[in-house]
């Protein structure tokens, strides 16, 4: 199995996951790029935090009280990428289940 890698870089949320998808041994792409038009024609690149590369599915880590991820994930859904979207804020722990419920 490849070896992912936790960057420095990750915020700490990014990184719970990754250590989390790690001990499931669930393997990662972290910031593979998309490419999307959004409601208004206008292109946009974006990059969910990981692509989960045996699943076909990518992770957006919500771990902003702040950022609206409405927006993001209607365009997602408009595409056809399939994204799930972690709230690591909302309920201390909970988003651990809710990523075993989507992936076992």
């Amino acid at each position: 199995m490849k070896k992912e890698l936790i960057y420095e870089k990750m915020t700490n949320a990014e990184k719970e996951v990754a250590i989390e998808l790690k001990r499931h041994r669930i393997q990662w792409s972290y910031k593979r790029p998309v490419f999307v038009w959004d409601e208004n024609k206008r292109p946009w690149v974006w990059a969910p935090d990981f692509y989960l590369l045996h699943l076909g599915i990518y992770l957006e880590v919500c771990g902003s009280r702040t950022f609206d991820y409405t927006h993001r994930r209607k365009i997602f859904d408009l595409k056809g990428y399939r994204v799930v979207f972690l709230h690591l804020f909302k309920r201390d722990g909970s988003w651990k289940k809710y990523l075993r419920f989507q992936f076992h």
